[in-house]
Formats: structure tokens, C-alpha cells, sequence
């Protein structure tokens, strides 16, 4: 397994600095492999890498799971990829992570975030919702293909939520947002560069068009512009 994560991609946890603002992820692609970049804006960052196994049983944990006595699961699945997240929160529960297939899923904070609710599906804390695809599915499309018939995420009570930013072993990229509740999903046709930071895509594409490194009429200075 260790020889195909090297071989598919390769993931830098990039260290905090005191001017970043913002978390960021971005996806490189050569003749015969990918990088994804992504650094984590927190000041400290204690956690572990955790590998994990296919074929191990799992129960969905909702916020409810974690913070009552219900613990009864709601649904079941056994894992069918091997991966390696790194994890904040504990097993099950990555910030994010690749598995043996070359799927990479992260997680970014986006203010706006709503809940997307289906009745018909169970809840996953926003964290074990990364894990569940990468136990399960092993490209960007499959995972785009299966949102709506897939668990509803739970973010923490009284805050903002999160979009991520996914790539597979063959290049391909998107984004999933939760705005007015539904998913918003802008994949490689949508992007024309496969980076997400802490806003909507949309938005901060329409900003950096205004510099001259993307046709504007604005020099940018990266000293003055730390933001």
C-alpha cells in the first residue's frame, strides 16, 4: 500500500505561518502523478496520521452520537479502500486525507455553509462524512454522483461549516459547497485552477482577476497584499 500512495500522490501538510490567512489546497499534475499542497491556518496543529484499513466494519456517528447517550447507529458500512487521513478529532474523524485509489478529500472553512438534510439518510459528523468517501469510492465522480443519496453531514452547533476540495489519482478536481441547502459542486470545467481557500470559488476568482498575474490591470505586491 505504501509503494501505491507514493506512486498516486503525495500530500504536504504545509506548516502555519504567522502572515497566512487563510486555509488553502491546490492540485498539481505531472506526466505521471499528482501533488496536493494544503496548509492548515492554525497557529498549532496537534492531531495524527492514522491509517486505515478496508474491509473494517463502521457506524455512522452523528453530533447527536457524540454529545448524548444515544449511540445506537442509524447506518453501517464496511470500509473498501485502504487510506491515510490526518486526524484532528480522533479515528474516524480526518481534517483530511487520500486513500489507496488516489481520492484526496479536504476540508476548508467557508462562512456560508448551510445543511443539506435528506430524512431518508443518516448523519455523519462533517469529519467521519471525509472518511466515508474515502472508505468508499475512489474518484472525484463517484463521490459527486452519490451526494444526494449519501449521509447528511453535521457540522459543530452555532458555527459556520465547511466546502471541500477533492482530487483523484487521474487529475480530476471539484469543490462541494452546502449553500441554501443543496450541494454547489464546480469540478475541473468550472475551475480554471484547481485551488480553494476560505470563501466561495466563484468569488475569489472574480478578486484575483483584478492582478496582473491573471490579465489585470492591478500589479500585485505580496507585501501589500497579505490578505
Amino acid at each position: 500500500m505504501k509503494f501505491f500512495f507514493f506512486r498516486l500522490a503525495v500530500v504536504f501538510s504545509i506548516a502555519y505561518s504567522v502572515q497566512s490567512k487563510a486555509c488553502s489546497a491546490f492540485l498539481l499534475t505531472g506526466k505521471e502523478h499528482n501533488v496536493v499542497g494544503f496548509n492548515e491556518n492554525w497557529k498549532t496543529m496537534p492531531g495524527m496520521i492514522v491509517i486505515n484499513k478496508r474491509d473494517i466494519l463502521k457506524r455512522n456517528i452523528s453530533w447527536q452520537n457524540l454529545t448524548t447517550d444515544q449511540l445506537r447507529p442509524d447506518t453501517q458500512w464496511t470500509s473498501k479502500f485502504g487510506s491515510v487521513t490526518f486526524n484532528l478529532l480522533g479515528y474516524d474523524f480526518p481534517c483530511y486525507g487520500v486513500n489507496e485509489k488516489g481520492l484526496f478529500l479536504v476540508e476548508l472553512y467557508l462562512e456560508e455553509t448551510t445543511k443539506v438534510y435528506n430524512a431518508k439518510q443518516p448523519n455523519l459528523f462533517w469529519a467521519q462524512w471525509i472518511q466515508y468517501q474515502l472508505d468508499n469510492y475512489q474518484s472525484v465522480k463517484e463521490v459527486v454522483d452519490h451526494l444526494n443519496d449519501g449521509p447528511n453531514i453535521d457540522w459543530w452547533p452555532n458555527a459556520a461549516g465547511s466546502h471541500f476540495f477533492l482530487t483523484d489519482a487521474k487529475g480530476n478536481f471539484a469543490t462541494i459547497a452546502l449553500l441554501n441547502g443543496k450541494y454547489t459542486v464546480l469540478t475541473n470545467k468550472e475551475m480554471p485552477m484547481p485551488l480553494l481557500c476560505n470563501n466561495q470559488y466563484s468569488k475569489d476568482l472574480a478578486a484575483a482577476k483584478k492582478f496582473d498575474f491573471l490579465g489585470g490591470n492591478e500589479k500585485f505586491d505580496p507585501d501589500q497584499n497579505k490578505n
